[in-house]
This record gives structure tokens, sequence and C-alpha cells, in this order.
């Protein structure tokens, strides 16, 4: 499997500090972002797979744009393409001082 730099926690700590709930965003909810870790370790590919809304769909996808290169993912102690689902939580409630 690949692996974030610093892990899963560093992974929700990136989500936690990257993620702006937008304004007009009336829904809460999870959104499954689908992306694929290449064996360079970039992140492309990247899809929503179970969306809220099309305001915080587009979001996700921003967040997960910005992702630093990943550990790419083994076969055979061989770097390898791997699809990689990622569930992006929004709280409007929780997330209103990360409004901009």
């Amino acid at each position: 499997m690949p692996e974030y730099p610093g892990g899963d926690k560093a992974l929700r700590q990136f989500i936690a500090s990257n993620v702006r709930y937008p304004l007009s965003a009336t829904q809460s909810g999870r959104i499954w972002v689908k992306c694929r870790i290449t064996k360079s370790g970039t992140v492309d590919s990247i899809r929503i797979e179970r969306g809220l809304s099309p305001i915080l769909d587009a979001e996700a996808i921003r967040v997960i744009q910005l992702m630093p290169c990943w550990t790419p993912g083994e076969q055979n102690d061989i770097p390898v393409d791997v699809y990689y689902t990622i569930p992006i939580t929004f709280t409007s409630s929780t997330s209103s001082k990360n409004r901009k």
C-alpha cells in the first residue's frame, strides 16, 4: 500500500489544515475521493466516488491536488500504481472557523 509522508495521522492533519468549508455550502457529510498514487509517488486521476454537492466535491478535489508525493505501493519490491480512496468529512458547525 502507498503511504502518505508521516503516515495516516499526518494525512488526517494535512486534510484538516487545508480544507476550507465554502461559505455557499449548506451540507455536512463525508465525501469519498478516489485517486491514483503512481509508482513515482505522485497523486493523479482524482475523482469523486461519493459526493455531497458540486461545491464541496470541488473543495475535496482541491485539497487532494495539494498533497505532496507519497511513498508508492510495491508489489514484489517493485513500485506500482495503486488506487487509493480517501474520506473527507465536512461539518458546517465545526468548520465555520475555517470558512474563507
